[in-house]
């Protein structure tokens, strides 16, 4: 079972917030599995894959997305792991995680 948190980096100003995300998948490291993180807000939606997060020297991952493009009001974020797993028969699992209340966008930067 997948289990996700994450945290606002620092505070911002402008928009692009930065968020740190862990996820803890069995004994697994994060750098072990491929996941995503899709923002949503509505019908507007922001997919963050793997690949292009920020990576630190500790092996945490960071997001940042550009809150124009969800607009003002509450987002969700909907993570979504392919965890290597032998028990199934393709080899991969897919974990689905949803964060309903991930933070919730004030105002846009003019």
């Amino acid at each position: 079972m997948m289990d996700c948190k994450c945290e606002r980096y620092k505070d911002y100003f402008g928009s692009t917030p930065k968020y740190l995300f862990e996820l803890t998948v069995d004994d697994l490291s994060m750098a072990d599995f491929d996941f995503q993180v899709r923002l949503q807000r509505g019908p507007n939606a922001v997919v963050i894959e793997k690949d292009s997060m920020i990576v630190d020297g500790e092996g945490n991952y960071f997001i940042t997305f550009d809150t124009k493009a969800l607009g003002i009001g509450p987002v969700r974020a909907i993570i979504i792991a392919s965890i290597p797993d032998t028990d199934y028969p393709d080899g991969v699992r897919t974990e689905v995680d949803v964060i309903e209340n991930f933070t919730e966008i004030l105002e846009l930067p003019q």
